[in-house]
C-alpha cells in the first residue's frame, strides 16, 4: 500500500501523483533525478518485490528533440531493457557486491522475446542495480549503448499492490 504520507512526500519531491478514479490505485510519475525518487527508494527498502517492466515512450516534451530516440528504436530499446530486467529479476543478494550493488558477473545479451511484468527480487538493491544496468549496459545491448549521454532510454514501471511508479531513465 502506498501510504498517504509517501504519496504526499513524492509529490512534494517533484513526482506527479494521480489517483485512479473509482479505484484504490495511484499512478506516480517521476524522473530518477527528482527528489521524489530518493523518497521512493527509502520506502522500497521496506517492501516486498514489485513487478517490473520497461516501455519506451518518451515524455511529450522530449519528442522531436535530440534527447528522444527515433520511433524506429522504441521496439529494440524495449527488448533490450526488458531483457536486462528479466536477466536480473531472479538474482539474489549474492549476485551483487559492494555498497552500490554492482553485479558480480556480466549479464547475457538481449532475449528474442523477453517477458514483461517480471517480479524483481530484493527490491532496493536490485532496483538500484537494475537502473544502473539499463542506463549503462554492456556492448551486448547495442541500441541502448548507441544512445547519446543524457538521452531518454525508457520508463521503468514498478507495479505494487495499489499502484504503479513510473521512472523515466536517461543514458549516463
Amino acid at each position: 500500500m502506498f501510504p498517504k504520507k509517501l504519496l504526499r512526500e513524492m509529490a512534494e519531491g517533484g513526482a506527479r501523483v494521480e489517483k485512479v478514479e473509482g479505484e484504490p490505485l495511484h499512478a506516480v510519475y517521476m524522473n530518477q533525478t527528482d527528489e521524489a525518487y530518493a523518497v521512493y527508494q527509502a520506502w522500497v527498502d521496506t517492501q516486498d518485490d514489485p513487478l517490473v517492466d520497461a516501455a519506451c515512450a518518451p515524455p511529450a516534451s522530449l519528442v522531436g528533440t535530440v534527447l528522444a530516440p527515433v520511433p524506429a528504436l522504441y521496439g529494440p530499446i524495449q527488448i533490450e531493457a526488458n531483457s536486462i530486467i528479466q536477466h536480473m529479476a531472479p538474482l539474489n543478494r549474492d549476485a551483487f557486491v559492494g555498497p552500490l550493488g554492482a553485479l558480480v558477473a556480466p549479464l547475457a545479451g538481449p532475449m528474442a522475446a523477453p517477458a514483461i511484468h517480471v517480479q524483481v527480487h530484493h527490491s532496493r538493491m536490485s532496483l538500484a542495480a537494475l537502473l544502473r544496468e539499463i542506463q549503462h549496459p554492456s556492448a551486448l545491448y547495442p541500441t541502448i549503448t548507441g544512445l547519446g549521454v543524457g538521452s531518454y532510454i525508457c520508463t521503468l514501471r514498478e507495479t505494487w499492490a495499489n499502484g504503479v511508479v513510473s521512472v523515466a531513465l536517461f543514458r549516463v
